[in-house]
């Protein structure tokens, strides 16, 4: 049935979500008046003459965040989106989705059609024009920090009358999205992982960045901080902006994914006491026993290893001492301490 009201569907932040039409029949339908808003799903499988997962119509609005849509299918236009009225779609993923006609992710239509993305990734959609976006008879589309790529048929098309806005921090691996801004590039590597779609984290599914690719840092910083929208997260809900480029210079990425970078290594490893037998990394302690079997024996090593205990593994007892815990676990072995004890054999 056409939604006719205001409605929203929200996906749980710790669990996937999907909606599916099982490749035989269209997901959703926004009805003129009607209000959707979708926020941490995966719509797919959706076919329709137009609009395969969804179609907004004349009047109706649609607000998407956070969400991935793939392999949806349409007959004509607008393979995972058709839209007529107002439609807003930020950190979001499109891929695998398909259009005979016309925009094989998104196609834009009529005078009332007004769609604005805000760092989103469309990438390996297919149509015969425009496989990412198509902006048909006056449709209005407006890109910011946008990735479009490998969309088969080319990745934007603007046709009778239809106008796509380059509203800066986009990138077009090709030249057919028209982009003018002085912080956009055309014929640019967008670095997306060849493996497409994947779990990278978060409710729904994404294509991560490559380390070097051009996306990276090269965002526009103010679309990234701006509340209502991406405010400051990408679509796992990863914290935006990173330095994922280790330039020393942390912005926003283009897309819908941002590169985190690595995590610090981890300390230095130190010799407790001295010892060369026991080896601590914060606090976690290796003991290195030598013991007399021969290698490679499954008899019992008996030999005994004195274990000093360190200020953090102590408790106060009542009468005030400072008293080792009861039990310390070690990878393989176990510790054991008398009550009064601050060393102990380890067997």
């Amino acid at each position: 049935p056409a939604i006719t009201s205001d409605m929203a569907i929200v996906g749980p932040a710790s669990d996937k979500v999907i909606i599916s039409g099982g490749g035989t029949a269209p997901l959703l339908v926004v009805a003129s008046g009607g209000i959707l808003r979708l926020d941490a799903l995966t719509l797919s499988g959706g076919l329709a003459s137009d609009g395969g997962a969804i179609i907004n119509q004349l009047g109706g609005t649609l607000t998407v965040s956070n969400s991935t849509f793939s392999g949806n299918r349409a007959q004509r236009s607008g393979g995972a989106i058709r839209n007529l009225g107002v439609a807003t779609i930020v950190n979001s993923t499109f891929a695998s989705n398909a259009a005979t006609k016309s925009g094989g992710a998104l196609a834009d239509s009529g005078v009332g059609g007004n769609m604005t993305l805000i760092n989103c990734t469309i990438a390996a959609n297919s149509a015969a024009l425009g496989g990412g976006i198509a902006s048909e008879r006056q449709g209005a589309v407006t890109l910011r920090n946008m990735l479009i790529a490998t969309n088969a048929g080319g990745n934007c098309l603007a046709l009778d009358s239809g106008t796509i806005t380059d509203g800066g921090g986009n990138l077009d691996d090709g030249t057919s999205c028209g982009l003018v801004d002085s912080t956009s590039s055309s014929n640019a590597g967008a670095g997306l992982d060849p493996d497409g779609l994947g779990d990278n984290g978060g409710p729904t599914q994404t294509i991560a960045l490559l380390a070097g690719g051009g996306a990276i840092d090269r965002g526009i910083e103010a679309v990234c901080a701006d509340a209502p929208t991406v405010n400051g997260r990408d679509q796992r809900g990863e914290p935006r902006p990173r330095d994922g480029d280790a330039d020393g210079d942390a912005r926003c990425d283009i897309g819908a994914f941002e590169l985190q970078p690595p995590p610090p290594p981890p300390p230095a490893a130190t010799a407790a006491d001295q010892d060369p037998r026991v080896r601590c990394v914060g606090f976690n302690c290796r003991v290195l026993i030598k013991c007399d079997a021969v290698q490679g024996s499954t008899e019992p090593c008996n030999t005994r290893v004195d274990v000093f205990i360190r200020a953090s593994a102590l408790r106060l007892g009542e009468d005030g001492a400072a008293k080792a815990r009861p039990r310390i676990k070690f990878a393989g072995a176990v510790a054991y301490f008398g009550p009064n004890s601050q060393k102990a054999a380890f067997f």
